[in-house]
């Protein structure tokens, strides 16, 4: 559950929320986190992220809700597009995003929809990935939240 809208709910009975909200204020630093993993990995693999093209696995707050409202997915998306890379993202619960200034559609992942990404970022876990083919696939992969259940290899990390 966000721990904004907890905090505002605990706030109407007059409940001290100031542990709920440094929850809040923690997610809000993840993507900062998360960019500099990415980068550590990226240079690792030699890959620049300005003009790369980045596929990123869910948008949502977590896992089966469309509200990305405070989303550390959305803040680590805008990271990545102020890099300069080339952002699209797959949800299946959110349809279009701002990201940039620019509105983004969803993509439909289907195994022919990973072609022509140099990488893969999971932000939120979701049954319909299709794992076995982004492993397939080649495309080097950093595992947020550990959505793909796959090992650590040279190509894939996890957070």
């Amino acid at each position: 559950m966000n721990p904004y809208y907890i905090s505002w709910k605990a706030r109407e009975f007059d409940f001290h929320t100031s542990f709920i909200e440094l929850a809040g204020d923690i997610n809000l630093r993840m993507a900062n986190y998360v960019m500099h993993r990415i980068h550590s990995f990226t240079t690792r693999l030699g890959i620049k992220l300005a003009g790369a093209r980045v596929l990123c696995l869910g948008a949502a707050f977590k896992a089966g809700v469309r509200d990305f409202r405070n989303s550390p997915a959305i803040r680590a998306m805008e990271l990545l597009h102020d890099e300069g890379a080339h952002v699209s993202f797959a949800d299946p619960l959110v349809d279009t995003l701002t990201i940039g200034g620019l509105v983004h559609e969803g993509v439909c992942l289907e195994p022919r929809a990973l072609e022509g990404y140099d990488f893969v970022v999971a932000f939120v876990r979701n049954a319909a990935w299709p794992t076995d083919a982004i492993l397939a696939s080649g495309i080097p992969t950093f595992n947020a939240v550990n959505a793909l259940g796959c090992p650590e290899s040279a190509t894939h990390e996890r957070r």
